[in-house]
């Protein structure tokens, strides 16, 4: 208690400056995630068109697009951008082991469909720009297939859609590949 009396009423003004101190601290901290973008998202986007699927090339020690992509799978990349028309994404996922996940600029994953072992499943979604919810609510019909496609309410307009399929073996490499070829990423107009 003696080095309490020693700062006298100086202490309000220490305890001040500790709160607003950690105050700034937090707000910073909480508006810097609001604002940054994912070393991913940049790292991928540089290399990638708008709108259109890349089959990446095997993940091998030299060449690994992000840390931590299994060596075990193939990769295929959409860098889709919703801005200024829907996106239309299909993929067929035949298996365990492949699946379908949607990022934000931020890498946020906010979408995600695993393949399944009993059967095939086929993936068709419309991705819808955010902003007014009752423009386009209602599910898409296109006169050729019939039912309703869903439709993902995008958190932001820009994003990554990545393909992963497992890899089985050489012999497999062609099926696998002709299996990748069905993922399509298109502007819808």
């Amino acid at each position: 208690m003696k080095w309490l009396k020693m700062i006298g009423g100086e202490w309000k003004l220490i305890a001040s400056a500790l709160v607003a101190g950690a105050m700034l601290h937090i707000a910073a901290t909480l508006y810097g995630a609001n604002i940054a973008q994912s070393r991913a998202f940049t790292t991928l986007a540089g290399k990638l068109p708008i709108n259109e699927v890349v089959f990446a090339d095997a993940v091998t020690p030299e060449n690994q697009p992000l840390p931590f992509f299994a060596p075990g799978s193939f990769y295929s990349y959409c860098r889709y951008d919703a801005s200024t028309a829907r996106v239309g994404l299909t993929a067929k996922l035949p298996g365990i082991g492949w699946s379908l996940s949607l990022y934000t600029r931020k890498g946020e994953n906010f979408y995600y469909v695993a393949g399944k072992d009993v059967r095939e499943t086929d993936v068709r979604l419309v991705l819808v720009p955010p902003g007014n919810l009752f423009v386009d609510a209602s599910p898409a019909n296109t006169p050729q297939s019939g039912p309703a496609i869903p439709r993902v309410a995008l958190p932001e307009a820009e994003g990554i859609a990545i393909l992963r399929a497992p890899i089985k073996g050489h012999a497999f490499r062609r099926q696998a590949d002709e299996q990748r070829g069905a993922f399509r990423c298109q502007s819808l107009q």
